[in-house]
C-alpha cells in the first residue's frame, strides 16, 4: 500500500518517539470532540508536548489547528510541526535533552 508524503513523515515520527520511550497517541478526528494535532505525547517523568506532520513545508496548519498550537505554546508547553528530516532533526534534539531531565525526575520522584 502506498504511502501518502504525509504518511511517511508521520512513520519517522512514530519511530523517534518509540525511541525515547514516549507515551504517545492519534486522537480520531471524527468531527466529535476537539480536533487538533496528530500526536499528543507524554516523556517518561510527565512532559508532555504535541506534533503535527504535514507533507510539506509549504502545506499550512488549518486555522484550528494553528489555534490550538498558539494555546499550547501560550501554555509553555512544547509543539512541533514535522514536515521534513530538518524538522524532525529538531524533534530528536529537543527529545534527547529532555528525555535525560524527565529520567532524572522519575528517578527524584523513586527516592
Amino acid at each position: 500500500m502506498a504511502q501518502t508524503p504525509e504518511g511517511k513523515i508521520k512513520e519517522k515520527v512514530k519511530v523517534l518517539l518509540n525511541q525515547y520511550y514516549v507515551y504517545w497517541f492519534m486522537p480520531v478526528n471524527t468531527g466529535l470532540g476537539a480536533a487538533g494535532v496528530d500526536f499528543h505525547c507524554v516523556l517518561p517523568g510527565g512532559l508532555a508536548f504535541f506534533v503535527e506532520t504535514k507533507k510539506d513545508e509549504d502545506e499550512p496548519l488549518r486555522t484550528r489547528q494553528d489555534n490550538l498550537l498558539r494555546k499550547l505554546h501560550n501554555m509553555s508547553i512544547q509543539t512541533f510541526v514535522i514536515y521534513d528530516d530538518q524538522s524532525l532533526r529538531k524533534l530528536h534534539m529537543w527529545l534527547e535533552r529532555n528525555s535525560m531531565m524527565s529520567l532524572q525526575i522519575k528517578q527524584v520522584r523513586i527516592r
